[in-house]
């Protein structure tokens, strides 16, 4: 059973401002923790446990120069031109006495307020720092991530002991699911639905042991975790989220956790029930709306509901000391990691040893679900077309007598590709986040055509996100990059900061929130400034419906966006890209972590015309970007494809800038060097007609 007062005390063991304050600093936690907690009844050893994971101190920021703050990944810096922080102590204490007040005695819903209302409120409340509350840095040495993930992270390893535990889990099958759909509106519900159930897996963790034990996707400030929070009254300040946000499907297929090891089984049940509930409930909601079954037919629908979904888990042991690490580690890996180590003992006291072994930890938990995944591959079966469902083929379909208002004449489906074609019509009896999201009206391609009839498909994707995770990129930050010592000669004197950074959790934290900032704030508003229609943005996926005028434009707006360090959101929603040196004015920006320029993105937009399938169309545009883009032209790549009939006419790919940092989208809008392009007269005809 989770201790949540103890929870509460590891997360306040540390205050969002202590580079700014160090007089007092320790009598003002004690004093939070007595007033969120009572007296201490255990011995836990915090400090001990903070150490293992991140530096203690670095300089105390006096306010008489720019605040440093480096990205976790890419080789990036920004400087913050920080005022007068001198009172933000007394202000932080105040906000949490006013938190306190709102909370009442239950310590689950003190936790889950501290956790994702404190940053807000401390936004909203203390107008010295104003909106960098969110980023503030856990400490001037190496200040790469939030102090927020900091507490969170050891709130989390408190609940988990000794025996900490990296658990990923994921379900499937998701391309199967959301490709072999008729229309757009299909494909969007269908990703809502696995966004939905990946999340019910995650919600039964952050219900149990709390959202600090996800590690990614990211749950802070994503609508269906906020969601949940503002429906079951679990804070004692309500959350913030457009309920618009909720049409928006913001995951794939899998999530990784933190857990103690010793209740693994149990919370490994537990995550799988709880999406096994959440698929059956939606499929009982569109059964009880289809007319009566034939006790055949009851049967099969039956069969094919209880076997679609594949649930896989694996877990790998996250330890404590190198002793215990080792045979996760190869041996010039081991002797580097006790450099680095001893180099934080040296300079800060930390040893930072759980953060340098957790990339080894992660790597066996994720190589032990591939294999859990092969273990239960299923023989893809064709169905003749007698018996086969005509959408996706692999299934028998369901036979419904009078089912003609919802299905076309030579339509015959399964029960999967039933219930994403008729789950918007039911989503009144789901919970949230489907039974808002599923009621965003449907996307329409006639609102986007040209007088011709022709819109643009985009669809975009991370390049070698595997790599990145692992931190096995060309651009992935240095050491040297990521550390703000003050000390030139640092470089030179370890040879260790001038090679790429370990992969910490606080990398795959801070990219994972990342990724979150791009995909529901930066797409969304690039997609509703070049008036198109989002179906789909989570993490670095992106599929969109968009006017061909605009289409050139909000692609490359996007990539821009996707590789900036730091990006700016102005008050009235406006999205550009941060530069170092900004000066803080409080209350008028939003600066937001992005995944900046170690990563590159691809795309590929497809324009085509007329009635084309909309699944088949989809999926030609994923297949063009995997099969075209990427792989023939390098990545980092825009390829533009005419489609007719389902059948591409003409196609053409370039990076997106050349060598002299000209943009490939110039030689059709007409705003830069305009080239002709022989190979394909009517793409060329086409966007420079509409981009004069």
């Amino acid at each position: 059973m989770t201790n949540w007062s103890r929870k509460i005390r590891a997360f306040l063991n540390d205050l969002p401002d202590r580079i700014f304050n160090s007089n007092e600093y320790t009598s003002r936690i004690a004093s939070a923790i007595k007033a969120w907690t009572g007296p201490e009844d255990d011995d836990i050893n915090f400090i001990k446990l903070k150490a293992l994971v991140d530096p203690q101190s670095g300089e105390v920021h006096k306010g008489d120069a720019a605040l440093c703050i480096t990205h976790p990944i890419s080789r990036a810096r920004l400087y913050l031109d920080l005022p007068e922080c001198k009172k933000a102590g007394e202000a932080l204490l105040s906000v949490l006495e006013r938190l306190l007040k709102k909370t009442g005695n239950d310590p689950r819903k003190r936790f889950l307020t501290l956790f994702e209302a404190w940053a807000t409120e401390l936004s909203r409340r203390e107008r010295s720092i104003g909106l960098l509350w969110p980023i503030i840095p856990h400490s001037t040495l190496l200040p790469d991530h939030p102090v927020w993930q900091h507490n969170a992270l050891v709130s989390a390893l408190t609940t988990c002991g000794d025996d900490p535990q990296i658990l990923a889990f994921s379900i499937g099958p998701v391309n199967h699911f959301t490709s072999h759909t008729s229309g757009f509106r299909e494909f969007r519900d269908a990703s809502l639905i696995f966004s939905g159930l990946l999340w019910a897996g995650m919600k039964a963790v952050c219900r149990e042991l709390g959202p600090d034990h996800i590690l990614y996707p990211a749950v802070s400030g994503q609508p269906f975790f906020r969601s949940w929070l503002n429906d079951e009254k679990l804070t004692g300040v309500k959350p913030d989220y457009r309920p618009a946000d909720l049409g928006i499907p913001p995951y794939s297929n899998t999530s990784v956790a933190v857990i103690p090891g010793e209740e693994k089984a149990g919370i490994v049940e537990m995550i799988q029930k709880s999406i096994r509930k959440e698929w059956a409930g939606i499929a009982e909601a569109v059964r009880k709306y289809l007319p009566p079954l034939s006790e055949k037919a009851g049967k099969e629908w039956k069969d094919q509901t209880d076997h679609y979904l594949v649930f896989t888990s694996a877990a790998a042991a996250w330890h404590k000391d190198f002793e215990k690490g080792k045979n996760q580690l190869k041996n010039e890996e081991a002797v580097l990691l006790r450099k680095i180590s001893a180099y934080f003992r040296e300079t800060d006291g930390a040893s930072l040893t759980m953060s340098l072994l957790y990339l080894s930890a992660h790597q066996t938990g994720m190589h032990n679900l591939s294999s859990a995944k092969k273990a239960v591959i299923r023989d893809k079966k064709d169905f003749p077309p007698s018996t086969g469902c005509t959408s996706c083929q692999s299934l028998p379909y369901i036979d419904i007598r009078q089912g003609d208002k919802f299905i076309g004449p030579d339509e015959r489906l399964c029960a999967p590709c039933l219930i994403k074609r008729l789950i918007y019509r039911v989503s009144s009896g789901l919970d949230n986040p489907l039974k808002t999201g599923l009621r965003i009206p449907a996307p329409e391609t006639p609102s986007l055509a040209d007088k011709e009839g022709y819109f643009a498909v985009l669809s975009m994707d991370g390049d070698r996100m595997g790599r990145l995770t692992r931190g096995e990129s060309d651009r992935f930050a240095r050491w040297v990059d990521v550390f703000c010592t003050g000390k030139e000669e640092d470089a030179s004197l370890h040879s260790f900061l001038g090679q790429k950074r370990r992969v910490t959790p606080f990398v795959h934290l801070s990219l994972s929130k990342a990724l979150g900032n791009f995909s529901l704030i930066s797409v969304p508003y690039v997609i509703k400034k070049h008036k198109g229609i989002l179906l789909y943005a989570g993490g670095d996926d992106v599929v969109a419906l968009l006017p061909v005028k605009t289409a050139l434009e909000a692609a490359d707006e996007i990539q821009s966006l996707y590789r900036s360090a730091f990006i700016l959101r102005e008050k009235d929603g406006t999205v550009h890209g941060c530069k170092d040196g900004f000066p803080v004015k409080p209350g008028k920006a939003d600066i937001l972590l992005h995944p900046g320029p170690a990563v590159t993105l691809s795309a590929a937009l497809v324009l085509t015309r007329g009635k084309n399938h909309a699944g088949k169309l989809l999926s030609l545009a994923r297949q063009i970007l995997d099969d075209r883009v990427k792989e023939l032209s390098g990545r980092d790549s825009l390829g533009i494809a005419l489609v007719e009939n389902r059948e591409i006419r003409e196609f053409i790919a370039q990076k997106w800038r050349d060598s002299g940092g000209s943009r490939f989208i110039d030689h059709f809008t007409g705003t830069g060097a305009v080239k002709e392009h022989p190979d394909i007269p009517n793409i060329s005809d086409l966007l420079k007609s509409q981009n004069k």
